[in-house]
């Protein structure tokens, strides 16, 4: 239970960039570059997206587990536990599924701050969640563009 009020105050990443790069020909450090870059752009793509639609979901759990402790209905609140830690879960598995992508060093470490997020237990109201979620946001949104 406590785990699932933990998992409703959500998440962030990091790994290191893998940059490889011959002297074989000029453009052979170009086409890595671009294909760097093309990496980063599709994780950072994806990893909006899915923050956004995790974070969503994660504050509608929250708001039935609040309704659920008003209302002292254990099966609900067991119920509830259960989904938000698959929820938390699924996140973690998805940031670490981009990280390991190996985007440009700034997404991850952004990311990791994401999934520092999702593991925190220091977002247990919403306002503290929204805060500091639209924060990791806006980072990892400067660190994508």
């Amino acid at each position: 239970m406590r785990k699932f009020v933990v998992v409703a105050a959500l998440a962030t990443f990091a790994v290191g960039l893998a940059a490889g790069c011959t002297t074989e020909t000029p453009t052979t450090p170009a086409a890595t570059t671009t294909a760097a870059d093309t990496v980063t752009k599709d994780v950072c793509t994806e990893a909006l997206a899915y923050n956004t639609t995790a974070f969503t979901s994660v504050t509608s759990k929250y708001t039935e587990l609040l309704a659920a402790l008003t209302a002292k209905d254990q099966a609900k609140l067991d119920q509830l536990a259960t989904e938000g830690q698959a929820l938390s879960d699924a996140w973690v598995a998805k940031l670490n599924e981009l990280i390991a992508k190996k985007p440009k060093a700034e997404v991850v470490k952004e990311l990791n701050d994401m999934l520092a997020l999702v593991n925190s237990d220091d977002n247990a109201t919403p306002e503290r969640m929204l805060t500091q979620f639209t924060k990791e946001s806006g980072e990892l949104s400067a660190a994508c563009a």
